[in-house]
C-alpha cells in the first residue's frame, strides 16, 4: 500500500515570504502614524509637552515631537527596505545543497 506524500505547509520560502508581507503591514502602520502626531487618547500632556520643548539644532528651533515624528519616519524607511530582501530571499533559500553553501 502507497503512503501519499505530502509537501511541509511552512517551508522556508513560505516563512519568509510571509515575514515579507508582514514587514510591509509594520511599516504602513508607522507612515499612518507619522501622517500626523496621531495619539489614540487625544491630545494629551505628554504630546503637550513635546510640542513645548524646543531646543536649538544646527542653527534652527526643533522640538522633541520632530524628533519623534523623524525616528518614526526612519524606522519606515529601514522596513520598506527590509520587506524586499528578505522577500527575495526565498528564490536563493533552500534550492542549493547546505554542502555547497559554505
Amino acid at each position: 500500500m502507497l503512503r501519499p506524500t505530502y509537501a511541509p505547509c511552512m517551508t522556508p520560502s513560505v516563512f519568509l515570504r510571509s515575514a515579507s508581507v508582514i514587514t510591509l503591514l509594520f511599516a504602513a502602520g508607522h507612515a499612518m502614524g507619522a501622517v500626523d502626531s496621531w495619539s489614540p487618547s487625544g491630545e494629551t500632556a505628554v504630546l503637550g509637552a513635546m510640542r513645548s520643548f524646543h531646543f536649538d539644532v544646527m542653527g534652527t528651533t526643533r522640538t522633541y515631537l520632530d524628533f519623534y515624528l523623524g525616528f518614526g519616519l526612519y524606522i519606515t524607511v529601514l522596513l520598506l527596505l527590509q520587506a524586499p530582501s528578505s522577500g527575495s530571499s526565498p528564490r536563493s533559500q533552500g534550492k542549493t545543497p547546505p554542502s555547497r553553501v559554505r
